[in-house]
């Protein structure tokens, strides 16, 4: 039950019912699944709906801007790293080190990094997520800040 959708999908539903109930009884699922294709093109390109000013759902989905490639280029590149963990460690490439904790030692870490954005995942499940300092080589895994 979602109530956020004020009834839509209900409504929608019987709106179904009502029109197999009108067609003969389908002897099988293929019977029953061609009715119901039946009923989807006539739902989305025959049918006109109060809603949306009396006109089809197809015909206002083909009038609606469609989104795009960007117009320019992304910029951030994206690099994927495959690294074993050392010392509570992510090597990437004499470049950073990243700190993750020593309880993942000798795990295969994947490393995603997107412009300043890092992601590191162990068999698919995230462990950290940062943005990289580029004025540092060592992300350490809390920022430790220094004596007043």
């Amino acid at each position: 039950h979602h109530p956020q959708t004020q009834g839509k999908v209900e409504r929608f539903h019987l709106t179904l019912q009502k029109w197999l109930e009108a067609q003969p009884r389908a002897a099988s699922l293929e019977e029953l699944q061609t009715q119901v294709d039946t009923f989807r093109h006539a739902y989305n390109h025959q049918r006109k709906h109060r809603a949306i000013g009396r006109k089809t759902p197809a015909t206002v989905w083909e009038q609606t801007p469609k989104a795009g490639p960007a117009d320019r280029p992304l910029g951030a590149t994206t690099s994927i790293h495959r690294v074993t963990i050392s010392n509570g460690v992510c090597y990437i490439n004499k470049q950073y080190t990243i700190t993750v904790g020593a309880a993942h030692n000798s795990n295969q870490a994947t490393v995603i990094i997107t412009g300043l954005t890092c992601h590191v995942f162990i068999t698919g499940r995230l462990i950290r997520q940062l943005q990289l300092d580029p004025t540092r080589r060592h992300q350490p895994l809390y920022d430790r800040p220094g004596r007043p």
